[in-house]
């Protein structure tokens, strides 16, 4: 039994014959009957889409349905190309080979080449059916509030390349991408009127992959913006916390603005890397780094005592940081208990959420005697009197 791989070219090697045929004069006609270009057009597209049907359910392999499929989007595009060079108008034809591809790239798109080049005429067609959701997502870009002006150019020179003829050369891949950012951007557009609209934007432009080189360069100087003004660590901080937000992955797996770029997060967060490896080179050529380990004060205290007596400062109010991090940090690195040379701020927070009773205890007493030593230096009288109510 012979392949529905190996059959299937017919129709459209017929709508082939047949265009040639008008291109060199020949006359068409069906069992000796004329027969009008359109109505003969319209058949073969009709056969085709049936071949095409049975095609996929053949049980043929995927490398072979490729094959096949890439091959009828060439004979399409030829019919097309043919159809230009005729003389006369041949509207009705054009609108039969359009609905034709788009059954094709309908049904099919998984089996054909995106980046083949799209013929002009169904790209025209294309984009005239997109015309009214490119219309309504520009007025929102043009009037919602909450976009920086940066972005805003961007994304709005994008879809003006397509839709103002600059876009001459368009691939199917091209045309898939455009309905996709359509789709997307519009939905956030509608969605977001609190007045903070480019944040959630900008996140769903890095889940369909706009890999713009001018949407990279706006995300790039925003970033140095944020830079300026901050120290050699906040620098530092700051880029490690950009690189962690990058959203990873899409909702369009292979598609992309550009699909000859890698992807948007990818370009992003290497140039963030590098960034970063520059801070650190930074910090390490400023930093004035010892050459022994820096004095600590020793203290007669356990490391849960010292723990015990940070909290009490704390929540006395007797630090004038908020952040038990810092505290933790600087305590360690300039404090050593009675057993430890070396604290640890780790050792510290969790003695600090430990609340030990035998630390609580000791510091305790060591209050006690604390504020009866205040007593004999600064209140003498009050300490004579407490003595001797306690010989009583």
């Amino acid at each position: 039994m012979m392949s529905i791989l190996e059959t299937p070219l017919e129709p459209l090697q017929d709508l082939y014959g047949f265009l040639h045929g008008l291109a060199g004069g020949i006359s068409c006609g069906g069992q000796g009957e004329a027969c009008p270009a359109g109505s003969r057009i319209a058949g073969i597209c009709r056969k085709a889409r049936e071949t095409w049907a049975f095609a996929v359910i053949s049980g043929e392999g995927e490398a072979a349905l490729r094959g096949y499929f890439n091959y009828q989007v060439q004979q399409v595009a030829d019919s097309y190309c043919i159809l230009s060079r005729l003389p006369g108008k041949h509207d009705s034809a054009i609108q039969t080979l359009n609905e034709l591809s788009d059954h094709l790239h309908h049904y099919f798109s998984r089996y054909t080449d995106r980046s083949l080049h799209c013929p002009d005429a169904y790209s025209s067609h294309k984009l005239a059916l997109l015309h009214r959701q490119y219309l309504a997502c520009r007025e929102m870009l043009e009037n919602v509030n909450g976009i920086g002006r940066e972005l805003r150019c961007c994304l709005l020179a994008y879809l003006e390349r397509h839709f103002d003829g600059q876009a001459c050369w368009l691939t199917f891949g091209m045309l898939d991408y455009l309905e996709l950012f359509l789709r997307e951007v519009s939905g956030v557009l509608r969605r977001e009127t609190g007045g903070k609209t480019e944040e959630p934007l900008i996140s769903k432009l890095f889940g369909i992959n706009f890999n713009d080189l001018h949407f990279l360069s706006f995300l790039q100087e925003q970033v140095q913006r944020k830079l300026s003004g901050l120290t050699l660590g906040g620098r530092y901080e700051f880029l490690q916390e950009q690189s962690c937000r990058i959203p990873q992955g899409g909702g369009c797996k292979g598609l992309g603005y550009d699909p000859a770029w890698p992807a948007v997060s990818i370009m992003f967060g290497n140039w963030l890397r590098e960034m970063i490896a520059g801070a650190e080179q930074q910090i390490s050529l400023t930093e004035n780094r010892p050459s022994k380990p820096a004095e600590k004060i020793g203290l007669n205290l356990s490391v849960p005592q010292i723990a015990c007596f940070i909290r009490l400062f704390f929540e006395e109010g007797l630090y004038v940081t908020s952040s038990l991090k810092e505290i933790f940090r600087i305590t360690a690195q300039g404090l050593s208990s009675k057993r430890q040379t070396a604290i640890s701020p780790g050792s510290l927070s969790q003695q600090y959420y430990s609340s030990d009773p035998m630390a609580a205890a000791a510091v305790r007493e060591l209050l006690v005697k604390m504020i009866a030593r205040i007593n004999k230096h600064y209140f003498p009288a009050m300490a004579a009197i407490s003595a001797a109510y306690l010989w009583l």
